[in-house]
């Protein structure tokens, strides 16, 4: 785990240096929204004159006001940026927002709300149509922030995705209908001493690929909310990371989660909860155990819904571990189950309700 920390810690380094660069360039060769909510085809809308595009260099910003929208409307021309970010609510006590529905949009570089001052607000929505974005998708950085996907939009990240970031940020990710957003990077809810929250329902689908980690509270308050027959496809998991990490994951419904590297509640100092009801279920492959208590509080807490793992499961490494199967708990299917690991390590299982089934119980 050691590896992963370091990586971390050299991750928001560079991340907070290149942010501070992107955030001084921010303000400079922007094409201001004017006002109004109407398609962004309106070349007169934009302070230049000319629609931002890969031929119009100057990022599309709108700092007009939480009630005056960028539009992408149906009928529209598909909107291909180059090398320049969407900024909403950047600054001061601005706020802006973005409606897509129906053509697609694409951009190298970030979309980003919430910047640049605490009283900043931005607000996105993508019901159809695909947003294609290149670098980070920053869902506020200091202000508060909200973007929902819902009905059939689909919303790719190619960097990393921040839910969340900075003391004072309040950011909230609603993800519903049957959408679908992809993280290619880094995906963290609740960051840098931000609060961040994620909202998925319905039967929208979320995969997180590549490098990086699916993290609820980093450093930070997150909470992760799942539901309906919503499925999450992820590498690594941490709910609850770093000394001031409060992560909290609640699963009900037919909600859905598949794990396929390290999954861990509490670590590193942090605390984390996961808590399951109804028929939702949660299923570990891959390389690398499943940790409660990873040097850091972790609970598990399962009044209905079952859990699934095919690798080792550790109950307590250098921390405390407490797993509490209620009277509606479902019937647990794990591997080898290790309760203390280390001198420092406690685990409880406290069975009530359910079943646990386990090929090799240690202590």
């Amino acid at each position: 785990m050691k590896n992963n920390q370091h990586k971390q810690s050299l991750r928001k380094a560079i991340g907070l240096a290149c942010l501070a660069a992107l955030s001084a360039a921010s303000s400079v060769h922007a094409a201001d929204w004017l006002g109004g909510s109407m398609s962004y085809t309106n070349a007169a809308n934009w302070s230049t004159g000319i629609v931002p595009s890969a031929s119009a260099t100057g990022n599309a910003r709108n700092n007009a006001g939480i009630g005056t929208v960028i539009q992408v409307n149906p009928g529209d021309p598909d909107w291909a940026l180059g090398n320049q970010d969407i900024l909403l609510g950047d600054g001061g006590t601005s706020a802006g927002s973005y409606l897509q529905n129906g053509p697609n949009v694409s951009l190298n570089f970030w979309f980003r709300m919430g910047l640049n001052g605490a009283s900043t607000v931005g607000y996105a929505q993508v019901d159809s149509g695909t947003l294609a974005i290149g670098g980070q998708l920053n869902i506020s950085e200091g202000g508060t922030a909200t973007f929902v996907t819902t009905n059939s939009g689909v919303v790719t990240v190619g960097g990393e995705l921040w839910v969340g970031n900075n003391g004072g940020a309040n950011g909230t990710l609603d993800i519903g209908g049957t959408s679908s957003l992809s993280c290619n990077s880094w995906f963290v809810v609740g960051r840098n001493t931000g609060t961040g929250l994620m909202n998925v329902g319905g039967s929208a689908v979320v995969n997180k690929t590549g490098g990086g980690v699916l993290i609820v509270g980093d450093n930070a308050t997150g909470v992760l909310n799942q539901n309906g027959t919503a499925a999450i496809s992820t590498t690594e998991m941490w709910v609850g990371q770093a000394g001031a990490g409060n992560g909290t994951y609640n699963m009900s419904e037919n909600a859905s989660l598949t794990g396929n590297n390290w999954f861990v509640i509490g670590r590193d100092g942090g605390t984390g909860v996961l808590n399951m009801t109804n028929n939702a279920s949660l299923t570990k492959n891959g390389a690398n155990p499943f940790l409660v208590g990873a040097s850091g509080p972790g609970s598990i807490n399962q009044d209905g819904g079952t859990v699934t793992v095919t690798t080792e499961t550790w109950m307590g490494e250098n921390g405390a571990a407490v797993w509490n199967m209620n009277a509606l708990a479902g019937n647990n299917v794990l591997s080898l189950v290790q309760f203390g690991r280390n001198a420092a390590g406690s685990g409880v299982l406290n069975l009530s309700g359910g079943s646990f089934a386990a090929n090799q119980i240690t202590q």
